[in-house]
């Protein structure tokens, strides 16, 4: 999976804080409390492969190819050594 295949909102300035939201959810999880966030530092929050505004894998989805797509991510927008927060 290509890093621009995950949808994600990026927003404020400042060190990056990766929003990765549960499963069954989306970015939007993060709704009540972007606002903050993105007043002390640029939040980037996605939709992990399958949910909210990015599409599924192909074949078989685990946990172990969730993370990988998410790795990408990382690598093709910059973001190694992010802060993670997970909800």
């Amino acid at each position: 999976m290509r890093s621009a295949e995950l949808h994600h909102v990026r927003r404020g300035a400042g060190q990056p804080l990766l929003l990765i939201h549960g499963l069954g959810s989306s970015w939007r999880s993060w709704s009540p409390i972007l606002p903050a966030l993105e007043a002390e530092r640029e939040v980037v929050a996605v939709d992990l492969p399958g949910f909210g505004e990015t599409p599924a894998l192909a074949g078989e989805v685990s946990i172990a190819r969730l993370g990988d797509a998410l790795g990408d991510f990382i690598s093709g927008h910059d973001l190694d050594g992010v802060d993670p927060a997970a909800g």
